[in-house]
């Protein structure tokens, strides 16, 4: 059974790929039904042999009536389940559409996918495009491609490097790692918050450490750490944000209306509104119209 899953996978991904048609890869399937599958290792061969296909969801076994409920889920062509889909494994390599719910333990998403509703999985690995309708529910989070998502997530571990939307909060109980382009609606909860892309956070990014470095304009409503640092190097990349609250807090390249904590550093490019510190450093560059200091203020 296992030889004869790998055989298959090869085929589907030399037909994701177009090295063959879907024809060809409908008779060589079959030839191997039929004669059996090979016990070592060759590549499946493309043989001209024509053949007709009687019904479009023969050509296409991901297109689906109604529910669907099984070990895996490979959409390589067109796939759709108009209701509820749960499975050990889903991929999508082509364009797939599921209605409602979609329940697995590991989600591949190398094509197209739209889901009406949430995913609940364990892991999702997403390196196409992936939209969904509801919340996302997963341990591991790790996407390179677009991701849309039009709810919540609640993850242990999220890692973003391509495009994501978040239409409500990102909650995750480990790392939030991006290096793409992240847009989040309200708020933010991790343990790290790291970043080295551009975000827009309509609300609270809150997490025990959060170490940023701008390379483009990039926006928070606050950011809220016991050890904060922004970093900087781009000529025009800022961050806006209206509050920063923490213990130690290192800024560079920031615009904030406050800025609160026990050891504060306001570095070059920065514009504070007011600042409220038992130990305040400035940089000569910087520009705070109003300063609460607990002990002496010095300029580095």
């Amino acid at each position: 059974m296992a030889r004869k899953k790998d055989v298959l996978d090869r085929l589907a991904e030399r037909l994701a790929r177009g090295e063959i048609s879907e024809s060809t890869y409908l008779s060589i399937k079959e030839r191997y039904e039929k004669n059996g599958f090979p016990e070592e290792d060759e590549e499946p061969r493309a043989h001209a042999i024509s053949i007709s296909i009687p019904d479009f969801r023969e050509m296409f076994p991901a297109v689906h009536k109604g529910d669907f409920e099984g070990d895996e889920y490979c959409c390589t062509g067109v796939g759709k389940v108009p209701g509820h889909l749960k499975a050990r494994h889903t991929k999508v390599v082509g364009v797939c559409k599921v209605g409602e719910t979609l329940d697995t333990d590991l989600l591949e998403t190398h094509g197209a996918l739209k889901v009406g509703k949430g995913i609940n999985t364990e892991e999702l690995r997403n390196s196409g495009a992936l939209s969904v309708g509801g919340s996302v529910n997963a341990k591991k989070v790790d996407s390179s491609g677009s991701l849309k998502i039009h709810g919540d997530v609640e993850t242990e571990s999220f890692t973003n490097s391509g495009a994501c939307r978040i239409t409500s909060n990102l909650t995750s109980k480990g790392d939030v790692v991006q290096s793409g382009m992240l847009r989040v609606g309200k708020d933010v909860a991790a343990k790290n918050y790291q970043s080295t892309g551009a975000f827009r956070v309509g609300g609270t990014i809150k997490a025990e450490k959060i170490d940023i470095e701008i390379t483009s304009d990039s926006r928070a409503g606050a950011l809220e750490a016991p050890e904060i640092e922004v970093k900087g190097t781009a000529v025009r990349g800022k961050l806006r944000c209206e509050t920063v609250k923490g213990k130690k807090i290192h800024l560079e390249v920031t615009d904030a209306d406050l800025v609160e904590g026990d050891d504060v550093y306001i570095g070059p490019r920065c514009r504070i509104g007011k600042v409220i510190a038992k130990n305040l450093k400035a940089h000569e560059t910087a520009k705070i119209e109003t300063k609460e200091v607990g002990s002496s203020e010095e300029e580095a």
